[in-house]
């Protein structure tokens, strides 16, 4: 979550620190690339804190623990929002 707060505001400390930087035009601005990067990491905490709850209560029960997708999609949407940030810094000059 604290990365997405870096990224949203990634463009005010370039202008602080650097002066007049030239940026390529983005189909999504870093505001809302750093907003989706908080919005990621509260989706992720609380998912892993719902997953351990589940394996918990199948460890004290001596219970197999059925295959779950979760981790794998949450994975991808961690991979995706890291996509995301690439092709936005690969446009700061």
């Amino acid at each position: 979550m604290a990365f997405g707060f870096v990224i949203s505001k990634f463009n005010l400390f370039i202008h602080l620190h650097i002066g007049h930087v030239t940026t390529t035009k983005h189909p999504f601005s870093e505001t809302y690339l750093g907003l989706a990067a908080v919005g990621t990491g509260i989706l992720v905490a609380a998912v892993a804190t719902l997953h351990f709850r589940i394996v918990r209560g199948h460890v004290y029960r001596n219970e197999v623990l059925p295959a779950s997708k979760l981790p794998l999609v949450m994975g991808g949407v961690i991979v995706l929002l890291g996509l995301l940030v690439f092709i936005y810094l690969l446009g700061v000059k």
